[in-house]
């Protein structure tokens, strides 16, 4: 799904339409839909390859 986001941008904004608050802070719509694609891609891998509670240990520990 992250993949599709990042490839066909253009048709996600067509589907969803524009995000404003995307158009005030980040300039664009497109970008947006290209980050939380590229957000969606790596947290796919890290649930793939079992690394979640690696980095959420290493997370919380780093609080306390």
């Amino acid at each position: 799904m992250g993949w599709l986001m990042v490839w066909k941008t253009m048709w996600f904004e067509e589907m969803l339409g524009p995000v404003y608050w995307a158009e005030e802070h980040l300039g664009t719509t497109n970008f947006f839909y290209k980050l939380l694609g590229t957000a969606i891609i790596i947290l796919g891998i890290v649930v793939t390859l079992d690394l979640f509670d690696m980095f959420l240990g290493s997370l919380v520990s780093s609080f306390f």
